[in-house]
Protein backbone atom coordinates (compact mmCIF):
# COMPACT_ATOMS: atom_id res chain seq x y z
CA UNK A 1 0.00 0.00 0.00
CA UNK A 2 2.81 2.32 1.35
CA UNK A 3 4.33 1.85 -2.74
CA UNK A 4 0.89 2.65 -4.50
CA UNK A 5 0.56 5.71 -2.50
CA UNK A 6 4.23 6.67 -3.36
CA UNK A 7 3.26 5.92 -7.01
CA UNK A 8 0.25 8.35 -6.77
CA UNK A 9 2.13 11.05 -5.07
CA UNK A 10 5.68 10.62 -5.29
CA UNK A 11 6.53 14.04 -4.05
CA UNK A 12 4.42 13.84 -1.34
CA UNK A 13 6.02 13.89 2.54
CA UNK A 14 4.42 12.04 4.87
CA UNK A 15 3.68 9.35 2.39
CA UNK A 16 7.44 9.60 2.04
CA UNK A 17 8.67 9.50 5.82
CA UNK A 18 5.82 6.75 6.57
CA UNK A 19 7.10 4.50 3.55
CA UNK A 20 10.92 5.35 5.27
CA UNK A 21 9.05 4.36 8.85
CA UNK A 22 7.93 1.40 7.61
CA UNK A 23 11.11 -0.11 6.03
CA UNK A 24 12.90 0.95 9.20
CA UNK A 25 10.55 -0.74 11.07
CA UNK A 26 10.62 -3.81 9.24
CA UNK A 27 14.13 -4.10 9.20
CA UNK A 28 14.35 -3.34 6.02
CA UNK A 29 17.97 -1.68 5.96
CA UNK A 30 18.53 -0.60 2.28
CA UNK A 31 15.05 0.62 1.37
CA UNK A 32 14.96 3.10 4.33
CA UNK A 33 18.07 4.59 4.67
CA UNK A 34 17.41 5.18 0.38
CA UNK A 35 13.88 6.49 1.30
CA UNK A 36 15.22 8.95 4.20
CA UNK A 37 18.11 10.12 2.13
CA UNK A 38 15.31 10.83 -0.60
CA UNK A 39 13.41 12.92 2.10
CA UNK A 40 16.06 15.38 2.24
CA UNK A 41 16.86 15.72 -1.26
CA UNK A 42 12.87 16.25 -1.66
CA UNK A 43 12.81 18.85 0.58
CA UNK A 44 16.12 19.77 2.54
CA UNK A 45 14.23 22.21 4.79
CA UNK A 46 12.09 19.95 6.27
CA UNK A 47 13.03 19.37 10.08
CA UNK A 48 10.61 16.29 9.39
CA UNK A 49 12.66 15.25 6.71
CA UNK A 50 15.63 15.55 8.14
CA UNK A 51 14.19 13.74 11.49
CA UNK A 52 13.01 10.82 9.59
CA UNK A 53 16.64 10.58 7.73
CA UNK A 54 18.34 10.40 11.35
CA UNK A 55 16.06 7.93 12.39
CA UNK A 56 17.05 5.68 9.91
CA UNK A 57 20.56 6.76 9.76
CA UNK A 58 20.57 5.86 13.80
CA UNK A 59 20.05 2.17 12.95
CA UNK A 60 21.68 1.37 9.61
CA UNK A 61 23.52 5.25 8.67
CA UNK A 62 27.27 6.47 8.94
CA UNK A 63 27.67 8.42 12.61
CA UNK A 64 28.12 11.74 10.71
CA UNK A 65 25.08 11.02 8.65
CA UNK A 66 22.96 10.40 11.44
CA UNK A 67 24.16 13.30 13.56
CA UNK A 68 23.77 15.99 10.65
CA UNK A 69 20.72 15.05 9.99
CA UNK A 70 19.19 15.18 13.66
CA UNK A 71 21.36 18.52 13.89
CA UNK A 72 19.62 19.68 11.35
CA UNK A 73 15.85 18.43 12.25
CA UNK A 74 16.90 20.68 15.36
CA UNK A 75 17.83 23.90 13.34
CA UNK A 76 14.83 23.66 10.87
CA UNK A 77 12.27 23.18 13.79
CA UNK A 78 13.81 26.24 15.85
CA UNK A 79 15.02 23.47 18.34
CA UNK A 80 11.51 21.55 18.95
CA UNK A 81 11.61 19.64 22.24
CA UNK A 82 10.82 16.58 20.05
CA UNK A 83 13.86 16.83 17.89
CA UNK A 84 16.58 17.56 20.67
CA UNK A 85 15.55 14.81 22.18
CA UNK A 86 16.04 12.68 19.13
CA UNK A 87 19.56 14.84 18.76
CA UNK A 88 20.26 13.56 22.08
CA UNK A 89 19.43 9.82 21.05
CA UNK A 90 21.23 10.18 17.50
CA UNK A 91 24.40 11.22 19.62
CA UNK A 92 23.96 8.48 21.98
CA UNK A 93 23.71 5.74 19.06
CA UNK A 94 26.67 7.51 17.08
CA UNK A 95 28.80 7.09 21.01
CA UNK A 96 28.80 10.83 21.73
CA UNK A 97 27.45 10.58 25.17
CA UNK A 98 29.09 13.83 26.02
CA UNK A 99 27.14 15.82 24.02
CA UNK A 100 23.97 13.75 24.50
CA UNK A 101 23.06 13.94 27.96
CA UNK A 102 23.84 17.75 27.97
CA UNK A 103 20.52 17.64 26.10
CA UNK A 104 18.83 15.36 28.02
CA UNK A 105 19.06 17.73 30.59
CA UNK A 106 17.64 20.89 28.58
CA UNK A 107 14.95 18.57 27.85
CA UNK A 108 14.06 17.69 31.65
CA UNK A 109 14.00 21.41 32.43
CA UNK A 110 11.63 21.47 29.12
CA UNK A 111 9.14 19.41 31.01
CA UNK A 112 8.07 21.76 33.18
CA UNK A 113 6.16 23.17 30.37
CA UNK A 114 6.37 21.55 27.21
CA UNK A 115 5.22 18.00 26.74
CA UNK A 116 8.46 15.59 26.28
CA UNK A 117 7.82 12.64 24.49
CA UNK A 118 8.98 9.69 26.98
CA UNK A 119 9.17 7.19 24.11
CA UNK A 120 12.16 9.36 22.60
CA UNK A 121 13.25 9.47 26.38
CA UNK A 122 13.78 6.43 26.64
CA UNK A 123 14.97 5.54 22.80
CA UNK A 124 17.83 8.50 24.05
CA UNK A 125 18.79 6.34 27.60
CA UNK A 126 18.37 2.67 26.31
CA UNK A 127 21.17 3.85 23.77
CA UNK A 128 22.98 5.59 26.60
CA UNK A 129 22.57 2.41 28.64
CA UNK A 130 20.66 3.79 31.38
CA UNK A 131 18.14 0.39 31.52
CA UNK A 132 16.64 1.81 34.37
CA UNK A 133 15.72 5.03 32.82
CA UNK A 134 14.51 3.97 30.01
CA UNK A 135 12.25 1.30 31.38
CA UNK A 136 11.03 4.28 33.64
CA UNK A 137 10.17 6.56 30.28
CA UNK A 138 8.50 3.55 28.38
CA UNK A 139 6.55 3.10 31.69
CA UNK A 140 5.52 6.16 31.40
CA UNK A 141 4.51 5.92 27.73
CA UNK A 142 2.17 3.09 28.88
CA UNK A 143 0.34 4.62 31.15
CA UNK A 144 0.26 7.96 29.43
CA UNK A 145 -1.20 6.10 26.30
CA UNK A 146 1.18 7.36 23.78
CA UNK A 147 0.64 5.83 20.52
CA UNK A 148 4.42 4.98 19.57
CA UNK A 149 3.89 2.10 22.66
CA UNK A 150 1.85 -0.10 20.10
CA UNK A 151 5.20 -0.40 17.72
CA UNK A 152 8.05 -1.09 21.09
CA UNK A 153 7.79 -4.69 19.76
CA UNK A 154 9.09 -3.72 16.13
CA UNK A 155 11.62 -0.34 17.47
CA UNK A 156 15.37 -1.14 16.88
CA UNK A 157 15.92 1.50 19.34
CA UNK A 158 14.59 -0.81 22.14
CA UNK A 159 16.52 -4.14 21.12
CA UNK A 160 19.60 -3.10 23.86
CA UNK A 161 15.99 -4.02 25.93
CA UNK A 162 14.86 -7.43 24.73
CA UNK A 163 14.72 -9.76 27.29
CA UNK A 164 14.59 -7.31 30.59
CA UNK A 165 11.49 -8.88 32.11
CA UNK A 166 10.20 -4.71 32.50
CA UNK A 167 10.43 -4.47 29.05
CA UNK A 168 8.87 -7.79 28.31
CA UNK A 169 6.19 -7.03 30.68
CA UNK A 170 5.33 -3.41 29.03
CA UNK A 171 5.52 -5.40 25.52
CA UNK A 172 2.53 -8.03 26.59
CA UNK A 173 0.59 -5.39 28.02
CA UNK A 174 1.04 -3.01 24.93
CA UNK A 175 0.04 -6.09 22.60
CA UNK A 176 -3.07 -7.04 24.70
CA UNK A 177 -4.45 -2.93 24.29
CA UNK A 178 -4.14 -3.45 20.82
Amino acid sequence: EADAARQLDPSAMSVRGNTSWLAYLSRRTEPALSEGRSLRVLDPESAYGAFSHGLVCARVGPADETIAAFRDAVRLSDRTTLYVIMLAYGLAVCGEAAEARPLLDEVRHRSETDFVWPMGLAMAHAALGDIDVALDHLQLAYDERVGWMQLIGREPAFDVLRGHPRFEALLERAREKE
